[in-house]
């Protein structure tokens, strides 16, 4: 396999693990040096439509109707995008509209022309999006976008962008060919900001005020101009810090009931999205010698545990929790005073189980194979620092050699989930890279106690 062809399987695969069947992406936060670069695509300049953009129209995206749709913040991403769209693309106000629903009673200040719609789930990550803009003067309909879409395709953005397009044009907004062409586009950046948002928003709305803020910081990381994200960011961190909780925990903050909840919530949000990042080469090479006699050879592929963009984010959350509990002035008094540092997050290493094909160029499987890597996550004077096992080789079993016809490695479960469902989950990130990244620096403490805790 060569140097081109591998890096077209690496971007091949990335999208897959990403997009793949039902996978949605739990987004992260900020470049990291010690992931692979991804492909961004350029700026397209404009101009992006011809006249006025829609100069007069004064529009409010308002929140997406779900029915019978578990992943309710796939509404918050459709209405974010909308808004986001018009914003970028053209010159009609986009009215703040993400904390209103369609009811007439609660239409922002100025808006002449609302957007709302419904997503209805059909069948398993199926659903049928329904957009209509209305003239809430008159009363008249003015566009109506109807589709057929996937969980995958809303979560890559394609079909959001699409049906912005539809409604530009019956709302006699004329894109250029270059305004279609940006709009279409995704950079992933954009993608991950949006999404990062969206959950962060319906976090907020269920009462989480963690594991909001781990998005939201997120989203800002990816998208620092992203308005909708830093006012909300500022409003709830400032409360954080300050003693004051979310909207639902608003009120006398000295109570120790309320803390509590916030320290399970943190504990509980990281349990479940650990801030680590697999990262594997997808290309095998021969391991000892090859058997002429038996017509065999074993392969090897080589893969790393490393912090993900999350872990900085954990660690801001962090530092907004114990800003506020020192203010609270409660800390000893409630029995806090060694939170985190005896937190179940931090006492030892986390082992987790993979699986792992090597596949041809066929798509057929010749031999699975089952390795283990290790995480921890370590508080020192207020900070998480993390250990992770560094870079290592997995070898299958003897193959055939006329098997092997452009053969690669996927990953296909962690813990016994599905790659597709653990990534929808936001667990730890499986990513493939054409090389692996560098070695990292390992402190000293870390190290001497991550050979107790079995950190190789």
């Amino acid at each position: 396999m060569n140097k081109d062809r591998l890096k077209l399987f690496c971007m091949g695969g990335l999208v897959f693990l990403l997009f793949g069947g039902n996978t949605l992406l739990w987004a992260g936060g900020g470049g990291q040096s010690s992931t692979p670069v991804r492909e961004i695509p350029e700026t397209i300049p404009g101009p992006y439509y011809i006249g006025d953009g829609g100069a007069g129209l004064r529009l409010a995206i308002m929140e997406i109707e779900g029915v019978e749709v578990g992943d309710r913040w796939l509404l918050s991403l459709i209405q974010g995008v909308l808004i986001s769209d018009f914003r970028n693309y053209t010159e009609a106000l986009a009215i703040d509209s993400r904390r209103n629903t369609g009811d007439a009673s609660s239409l922002p200040a100025g808006a002449r022309t609302i957007i709302t719609g419904k997503l209805t789930a059909t069948g398993s990550y199926v659903y049928i999006l329904n957009l209509s803009a209305t003239d809430v003067e008159r009363g008249i309909v003015k566009a109506t976008h109807a589709a057929t879409v996937t969980a995958a395709q809303l979560v890559s953005l394609s079909v959001i962008k699409a049906a912005s397009l539809d409604l530009m044009r019956q709302l006699d907004i004329q894109l250029t060919d270059a305004g279609v062409k940006a709009l279409e586009t995704v950079d992933p950046r954009e993608r991950e900001a949006e999404i990062a948002l969206a959950r962060g928003i319906q976090a907020d709305k269920s009462g989480n005020t963690i594991e909001s803020l781990s998005y939201l910081y997120n989203a800002v990381s990816y998208d620092p101009s992203l308005e909708d994200a830093l006012s909300l960011l500022e409003l709830m961190a400032g409360d954080l810090a300050a003693g004051r909780g979310g909207e639902v925990l608003r009120g006398d903050f000295s109570n120790r009931e309320n803390w509590k909840k916030i320290l399970d919530n943190f504990e509980a949000f990281y349990a479940e999205h650990p801030p680590f990042e697999v990262i594997f080469v997808p290309l095998v090479n021969a391991k000892g010698a090859t058997d002429y006699d038996t017509g065999t050879v074993v392969l090897q592929f080589r893969a790393t545990m490393r912090e993900s963009p999350e872990f900085e984010t954990m660690n801001k959350v962090l530092k907004l929790i114990l800003e506020g509990l020192k203010k609270s002035g409660q800390q000893e008094t409630w029995g806090f005073a060694n939170w985190p540092y005896r937190s179940p997050l931090f006492r030892k290493a986390r082992t987790y189980s993979f699986s792992a094909e090597l596949v041809n160029e066929n798509d057929d499987v010749l031999d699975t194979t089952f390795f283990d890597l290790s995480g921890r996550m370590v508080v020192m004077r207020g900070k998480v620092r993390a250990d992770s096992t560094q870079n290592r080789d997995f070898s299958f079993r003897a193959v055939d050699i006329k098997q092997l016809v452009g053969e690669y490695v996927r990953i296909t479960t962690i813990d016994d989930m599905k790659i597709e469902e653990s990534q929808e989950a936001g667990y730890v990130k499986i990513t493939p890279a054409e090389k692996m990244p560098p070695k990292k620096g390992r402190n000293p403490f870390i190290k001497l106690t991550g050979d107790f805790f079995d950190i190789r």
